[in-house]
């Protein structure tokens, strides 16, 4: 095969310089790497796998759980349990005096 200077394509690399051979493997490089890119991408589009970016839609509300996470008899032992802890430290602020004000 002849370039239009009439060189083969065999003989052009005798007379590139380093810089433009090492400059035009980068390129190639380059190129090959966006592809393998791409095609992977489109891969994992084609097998209908969702990609680690993926977020949720807008609309996507997650189910709610078949069992609530308290029962109506756990908070009110919880809210027993915070009023004493409260009530036991409220003392503490008042001795200082920098008690919390009361609208």
């Amino acid at each position: 095969m002849r370039t239009p200077s009439g060189l083969s394509v065999a003989s052009m690399g005798l007379w590139m310089s380093q810089d433009r051979k090492l400059t035009t493997l980068a390129a190639a490089l380059c190129v090959l790497s966006f592809a393998a890119c791409a095609t992977s991408d489109a891969r994992a589009q084609a097998s209908g796998r969702p990609k680690a970016t993926d977020y949720p839609a807008v609309g996507d509300v997650p189910q709610r759980p078949e069992k609530p996470a308290m029962t109506a008899e756990e908070q009110l032992k919880l809210r027993k349990e915070l009023g004493a802890v409260r009530d036991r430290q409220a003392p503490k602020g008042k001795s200082s005096g920098a008690g919390p004000a009361k609208p």
